[in-house]
């Protein structure tokens, strides 16, 4: 039986992590949320423009540098909005079919999702570049289950939670972005030993104590 990966876990790091969270991300967090909850029709050109601008303003996702620029006023960030807006039944769907748990089922239908917005983006995206931080944080406050991704969060992860082929828990989608694929597959194995010691915890605690640790140890952030 092959042995699973031991994780590098520091519990005071964690409550120092979600300390700091509450207070001074947690309101910001809520707004966007609400916002999500009372606006998540992406058929509704003010609502996807604004959840595209509130959310892809609010944290770094890298998004302004991943899309083609045009003249037009506001892109490259109204490239992807008018996107989405094409697209909009089409991710109705898809995220609605979308639980709020955390399973191997659960995530590997999320990573499914993400990757055929990835693949809905393309067409406007910058050749080598991926899109994948902006798209996981909009998955994000429509389905809080959804674990964002950032390069902080990444390189965070990948040191707590060494890559093992017990952590392969299901099969990646065909649509599939291979780094978030493995970077939701961490965060699954790095979840399941929080609760077991028995600690409040949510996929947004756990991103943030990710990039909390990060910033400690300045690493750099290219989403």
């Amino acid at each position: 039986m092959a042995r699973k990966p031991k994780i590098n876990f520091d519990k005071k790091e964690y409550f120092s992590a979600n300390t700091r969270y509450d207070a001074e991300w947690s309101l910001i967090d809520e707004v966007l949320y609400r916002f999500c909850r009372e606006n998540s029709d992406n058929s509704s050109r003010p609502s996807v423009f604004a959840k595209v601008f509130m959310i892809g303003r609010s944290y770094p996702t890298g998004i302004d540098r991943h899309v083609r620029t045009r003249a037009a006023q506001g892109s490259p960030i109204s490239q992807v909005a008018e996107c989405l807006l094409k697209h909009g039944k089409s991710l109705d769907i898809w995220m609605g079919a979308l639980t709020g748990d955390i399973g191997p089922a659960d995530l590997r239908a999320i990573v499914e999702v993400h990757g055929r917005i990835l693949n809905l983006l393309k067409p406007i995206t910058r050749r080598w570049k991926s899109p994948r931080s902006f798209v996981s944080k909009y998955l994000h406050f429509h389905n809080p289950a959804v674990p964002a991704y950032d390069s902080y969060a990444e390189r965070s992860l990948m040191n707590l939670v060494p890559w093992d082929d017990t952590l392969n828990v299901f099969d990646a989608p065909k649509t599939a972005d291979y780094e978030y694929d493995r970077y939701v597959k961490r965060v699954l194995r790095l979840f399941s030993i929080l609760e077991k010691e028995e600690l409040i915890v949510s996929v947004k605690h756990l991103n943030h104590y990710l990039v909390w640790i990060a910033d400690k140890n300045a690493l750099p952030l290219c989403p």
